[in-house]
């Protein structure tokens, strides 16, 4: 993303709504990032290439924590 990095989303989306379960994609996700962006409020990290099982998994972890 141009002038915006993920983390910095993942703040401002909480911030905004902090309700939002925020699922990280992306293709350079490092233990340390995935870290970081789970300690500002990102519910999971997602790699490229995407394992949809495990993306679909994840999504209803997600919805199942919401009720």
């Amino acid at each position: 993303m141009p002038r915006l990095t993920g983390d910095e989303l993942v703040k401002m989306i909480k911030a905004w709504r902090p309700q939002i379960h925020v699922i990280m994609v992306s293709a350079n996700i490092t233990p340390e990032i995935k870290e970081e962006c789970l300690q500002n409020g990102a519910f999971d990290c997602v790699c490229k290439p995407i394992d949809f099982r495990h993306l679909k998994e994840t999504i209803q972890k997600a919805l199942a924590s919401s009720t």
